[in-house]
């Protein structure tokens, strides 16, 4: 149950990012540095929860769609950033299309989790 509630709060914080990051023309902020590492720690949290308990149905599918999104996104990521100059970075402005990508998935974690919490 703990797990569940926080990842509805993870979902926010990832809605959150996202959002902002529509409305921002600058590369990163406090906010999206934030929202990678909590994404990052809830993945390996995610990972020991799909691995040590007994779940079944949504319970089981949403750490492990999660753990999918975070993979997905270091993926794309990699394939994206692997040409550009090192100095470039922090001038690199993340496409929209990424930020609505996020906001979907950030809906969809609030959502599903938001379902396991009503019928649990």
């Amino acid at each position: 149950m703990l797990y569940t509630t926080v990842s509805v709060l993870v979902g926010f914080v990832l809605a959150t990012d996202a959002i902002m990051g529509l409305r921002s023309d600058s590369g990163t902020s406090s906010l999206s540095n934030f929202a990678s590492v909590t994404e990052i720690m809830w993945m390996v949290i995610s990972f020991v929860h799909l691995t040590q308990s007994d779940l079944y149905g949504l319970p089981m599918l949403m750490p492990a769609l999660f753990i999918a999104y975070v993979l997905a996104g270091f993926m794309a990521s990699f394939f994206w950033l692997k040409n550009v100059e090192a100095d470039d970075i922090e001038k690199l402005n993340t496409p929209a299309m990424i930020h609505y990508i996020s906001l979907a998935a950030a809906v969809f974690i609030i959502a599903g989790n938001g379902i396991v919490l009503l019928y649990s």
